[in-house]
């Protein structure tokens, strides 16, 4: 309906006491109303005008979620397409990285309702599109066991249509998942089953995605050395697709691995290659990730004036894309530097905003990271740098942190 003729009826509904308003603009149905709506609908309404009434707002959250990622994220997962709105749906229409923030901070247990609804209808564009769209919110809230369970039902549809692309970056995405929850096990198997399939349909492109995802699941779980091995696949697969993005991804993973391999020399030089392409590419937010980077290797390097340039570049561009997990990390980083040039108030004032912003946006792991930092500060003890975000499995092509 049109929506002045909505806002009328909301209105009515509301004076009626059939709806409540919990706040300006968001309206709700009591479970009991909920149950006896779903009731009548199915009494007195067409199956057909039911199902266009559901793919109508399956494709309102749909597009309107992607809309939202595209903003915070300025990119998105190569090759893929959703189509277009079915008739007489209108997506929000966002503008800013706050209001997609926003949106799909309060939509988001509504994007999760209509996955089900989707799955429950082999609706499979829809199953695809809000998997992704909803796996992106939650990896970037840390909420990452929920990210796997919404990206599974993509998995299923891969598989149902024979789709082995799709299939392979499913696995890719819900390997990297598993490495930030420490299982070793599944991460590795998921991401070599990525990397296999990628092999056999011969993507050159996703063959260095799952190569990069490999190290970084490799560097999480302490086996630095052995992560050099891919990390040097995926910058040569890179290289030979001729993808500039991923060529400037993997080598920021390199330069933050052979700086944290005692070689911040050599991660200088790869931060830099990478850095110069992403500012040719146009890529703020992975720029930002590789200002970051950049910050670190220069604090070992011991040059903390310009590493502390470098966090605020990086934590500029995080405050303003909304990147609350990677601007907590930042904010660490940058307090190790203080800390090491001897001021340790600035530092603790670096932790005590990261841990309000963790604390906010209910980032658990990383509200964890930096208690544990400034209680080490408390106690007089220099806690251990935090490695950056800047090499995520799914900071490239998909999400943060990845």
């Amino acid at each position: 309906l049109p929506l002045p003729h909505t806002r009328r009826l909301l209105t009515e509904l509301t004076r009626s006491c059939l709806l409540e308003q919990p706040q300006p603009g968001r309206f709700a149905l009591h479970d009991l109303l909920r149950d006896y709506a779903t009731e009548l609908t199915h009494t007195h309404d067409h199956p057909d005008q039911r199902h266009h009434a559901t793919l109508r707002v399956l494709d309102h959250y749909l597009f309107t979620a992607h809309a939202a990622n595209r903003l915070l994220k300025q990119d998105t997962e190569p090759g893929r397409d959703f189509g277009s709105p079915c008739a007489g749906v209108t997506p929000e229409d966002l503008t800013t990285a706050e209001q997609a923030d926003r949106w799909l901070t309060a939509e988001h247990p509504v994007l999760g309702g209509l996955l089900h609804t989707a799955v429950d209808q082999r609706l499979d564009r829809r199953i695809t599109g809000l998997s992704w769209a909803l796996k992106e919110h939650l990896s970037r809230r840390e909420y990452w066991p929920e990210a796997i369970t919404a990206l599974t039902p993509g998995l299923e549809v891969a598989r149902r249509r024979g789709d082995r692309l799709e299939e392979g970056r499913c696995l890719r995405h819900i390997g990297g998942l598993h490495g930030y929850l420490g299982h070793q096990e599944q991460a590795l198997d998921h991401l070599r089953r990525a990397a296999t399939l990628f092999e056999e349909i011969d993507a050159v492109g996703e063959q260095a995605r799952a190569q990069y995802g490999t190290a970084y699941a490799l560097y999480l779980f302490g086996r630095i050395q052995e992560s050099l091995t891919p990390a040097e696949r995926a910058l040569a697969l890179a290289r030979a697709a001729g993808d500039e993005l991923w060529t400037a991804e993997s080598l920021n993973e390199l330069a933050w691995l052979h700086s944290s391999l005692g070689r911040p020399e050599v991660g200088l030089v790869h931060c830099e290659e990478a850095l110069a392409l992403f500012q040719r590419l146009n890529t703020p937010w992975r720029e930002a990730l590789c200002w970051d980077s950049l910050g670190y290797t220069l604090y070992l390097l011991g040059r903390y004036e310009e590493a502390i340039t470098s966090y605020r570049r990086a934590l500029e561009e995080f405050e303003r894309l909304r990147d609350h997990r990677n601007l907590v990390g930042a904010l660490m980083r940058l307090g190790d530097t203080r800390l090491t040039m001897g001021d340790r108030e600035a530092a603790r004032a670096d932790w005590v905003r990261a841990l309000a912003d963790a604390e906010r946006q209910a980032l658990s792991h990383s509200a964890e990271q930096v208690r544990n930092r400034l209680a080490a500060l408390d106690a007089e003890a220099d806690p251990a740098p935090v490695a950056p975000e800047g090499a995520t499995v799914e900071g490239a092509d998909s999400g943060s942190g990845g």
